[in-house]
């Protein structure tokens, strides 16, 4: 599906940029490392604990590779506004509350579960930003979206805990 995707149907070239196509694979790697490292740190502290940490230490890693008063852009107060806005909701509260989700699930099913996030974004810029999608597209999507609804249905259910 992938590969329909990427290729539009020419498995002999990509239809994206090897720029698009490297950083797609990074983002791949970084949902494994997202979902697989908090696990042992979540069975000892909270979610905002390690949520606090994880900002911590990525803001500090970020300054030292690039110190963030030097290139300070210059916007409205909207545009700052805006700018928290996506911090705050978009970076900090969100990955809190999927580390808390993890608390419940597994990070196998929630890895499952956060796969169907580009479909989310598909359906966005398909119907606010006009992108078409041709048959190859539409093809890998319906096999991607079939590929993970039937992992998500052959996952083994975790055993239920009977109350005493």
């Amino acid at each position: 599906g992938t590969a329909l995707v990427v290729t539009k149907g020419h498995f002999t070239q990509l239809a994206i940029s090897p720029r698009a196509f490297f950083w797609g694979i990074m983002a791949a790697w970084a949902a494994v490392a997202y979902n697989m490292l908090p696990e042992g740190l979540l069975a000892r502290h909270s979610p905002l604990t390690v949520t606090a940490w994880a900002q911590l230490l990525g803001g500090i890693g970020m300054t030292v590779y690039h110190p963030f008063w030097v290139g300070i852009p210059h916007m409205p107060a909207d545009g700052w506004w805006s700018y928290a806005f996506i911090v705050v909701f978009g970076t900090i509260v969100a990955y809190l509350v999927y580390l808390a989700s993890l608390q419940y699930i597994s990070a196998e099913a929630a890895s499952l579960l956060d796969a169907f996030e580009p479909l989310g974004a598909t359906v966005v810029a398909v119907t606010l930003l006009h992108l078409h999608m041709g048959p190859a597209e539409l093809a890998g999507g319906a096999i991607i979206i079939a590929t993970v609804s039937l992992m998500v249905i052959t996952t083994p259910k975790a055993p239920q805990l009977k109350e005493n």
